[in-house]
C-alpha cells in the first residue's frame, strides 16, 4: 500500500524477483534497497527460499537491512521461523525473547549461542563497525541494527571462502578471561603499511567518473609485482569485487568475470592513460584481444557491492586487499581458525580488537594454513574485546 493506492503483493513479489536476477543494470540506475527485502518476503512466501534450510546467523543476515522500531526485534522476530538450527514447531526457540534484557546482552547471547550451536567464527563476518570502531560493545559482537556494507562472505550458503580451510575453532579456549572477551586462536599474516580512503556508491558509475581506477591506480602502481607473483590485473579484478559477481555469489564463470573487467579496464583506462604501468597495460591489451566480450556494468555492480564502505590497503609484504572503513596503518591482517574470510585486527593493550572482516586473494582458500603445516607460520592466541 502506498497513501491511498494499492497492488496485489504477487505483483510486488514478482516484480522484486525479476528486478533482483535480472536487473544488473537497472539496480545501477536506480538503486533500490528496498528490492532486496521484498524478493526476500517472497522468495519465502513461494517456497524458493525456505528458511529451514538456513541457519539462523544466515537469516540474521539476510534480513539486516530490514528495519525496526525496537532493535531487539532484528532477533526476537525471526525466532518463530524454522532454521538449520530451530523448529519452534517442534524444539525450543533458539534463544528466549527478554525485552528486560539490554540491546548489548541479547546481542552478545546471540553471538555465543551461534558460536558454540556452529563451532566455527562465521558469525565475525558480520562485524560492521563503519569508519570508527564503536567502543560500547566489544568488537567481536555483531551490531545488527548498524549495515555499512555487504559481507565478503556470499549472498546464499553454498560454495564460499575457506581462509582457516579445514582447522577448527577451538572452543576449548573460546572464554578464557572476562565475560565481553572472546578468545580466538590464529594466524598474524602481515600488517598494513597503506590504505585508501573509504569508497561509497558514488565511485561506481559509468560513463564519466573512474574512481576505483584512480583509487586503484594511486595505491598500487608503485608495486612491482605482487607478493604471490599473481598479475597485478588479476588481483585488481578479483581483489575489488571480493570475489564474486554482481549477484553477491561466489564467481563460478572465472573467464566471463575477467572478461567484464577487461571491457571495464578498457572503458576507463585508454591505452595513452598513465594511471597504470606500461607492463600492466600490455598485459591487459592482450588479454583482452584473446577474450571473450564482456560487460563493464556488471563488472562494476559487482565491485560497487564489494567495495562501497571499504578500502583497499597494502600490507608491509606487498598483499593487497580490501579491507573495512575503520581500518588503519598498523592494523595486523589475521586468519583466525573456524573462519571463512580474514579479519583486519588491531592491538590495543594486552588484547585485541576486531575491526572486521577483509579480502585477500592470495588468503581466501587456506593457503595461509598451508604455510603454517610447513611450519612457516607460528598460530597464537588472540583476545579480542
Amino acid at each position: 500500500m502506498w497513501g491511498d493506492a494499492e497492488v496485489c503483493w504477487n505483483w510486488v513479489g514478482l516484480a522484486s524477483e525479476w528486478i533482483r536476477t535480472n536487473g544488473c543494470y537497472l539496480m545501477r540506475s536506480y538503486p533500490m534497497a528496498g528490492v532486496y527485502n521484498a524478493y526476500l518476503m517472497h522468495s519465502m512466501h513461494t517456497g524458493a527460499k525456505d528458511t529451514d534450510s538456513l541457519s539462523f546467523l544466515w537469516l540474521m543476515g539476510l534480513t539486516r537491512q530490514f528495519e525496526a522500531i525496537d532493535p531487539r526485534d532484528r532477533v526476537f522476530a525471526l525466532l518463530g521461523l524454522p532454521t538449520t538450527d530451530a523448529d519452534p514447531d517442534h524444539d525450543p526457540l533458539f534463544m528466549e525473547p527478554d525485552y528486560a534484557v539490554p540491546l548489548l546482552q541479547i546481542y552478545k547471547r546471540l553471538a555465543i549461542r551461534i558460536i558454540h550451536q556452529s563451532r566455527n567464527l562465521k558469525i565475525l563476518t558480520a562485524v560492521q563497525h563503519g569508519p570508527l570502531l564503536k567502543e560500547e560493545f566489544p568488537s567481536w559482537v555483531p551490531q545488527w541494527h548498524y549495515s555499512y556494507t555487504h559481507t565478503v562472505a556470499p549472498s546464499d550458503p553454498g560454495v564460499n571462502h575457506a581462509a582457516a580451510a579445514d582447522v577448527p575453532l577451538f572452543l576449548e579456549d573460546l572464554h578464557a578471561g572476562s565475560a565481553n572477551t572472546l578468545t580466538a586462536t590464529g594466524l598474524s599474516i602481515d600488517t598494513i603499511s597503506e590504505a585508501s580512503r573509504v569508497m561509497s556508491d558514488e565511485d561506481f558509475s559509468l560513463p564519466g567518473t573512474d574512481h576505483l581506477h584512480q583509487i586503484w591506480a594511486e595505491h598500487i602502481e608503485k608495486l612491482d609485482a605482487y607478493s604471490t607473483r599473481e598479475s597485478l590485473e588479476k588481483v585488481y579484478c578479483w581483489t575489488v569485487t571480493a570475489g564474486k559477481d554482481w549477484y553477491g555469489m561466489l564467481v563460478e564463470d572465472s573467464d566471463s568475470h575477467w572478461a567484464d573487467f577487461l571491457t571495464y579496464w578498457r572503458k576507463v583506462d585508454p591505452p595513452d592513460s598513465s594511471l597504470v604501468s606500461t607492463y600492466e597495460q600490455r598485459s591487459c591489451d592482450a588479454a583482452h584481444n584473446e577474450s571473450q566480450d564482456g560487460d563493464a556494468d556488471r563488472f562494476l555492480e559487482a565491485a560497487s557491492n564489494a567495495c562501497s564502505g571499504r578500502r583497499i590497503f597494502i600490507t608491509s609484504k606487498g598483499h593487497i586487499g580490501l579491507g573495512p572503513a575503520a581500518l588503519r596503518t598498523d592494523d595486523r591482517v589475521c586468519v583466525l581458525f573456524g573462519s571463512i574470510v580474514p579479519f583486519v585486527l588491531r592491538r590495543r593493550n594486552a588484547h585485541f580488537q576486531l575491526v572486521g572482516e577483509c579480502y585477500v586473494n592470495s588468503l581466501m582458500q587456506g593457503e595461509a594454513i598451508s604455510e603454517w603445516r610447513k611450519g612457516h607460520l607460528t598460530d597464537e592466541e588472540f583476545e579480542l574485546r
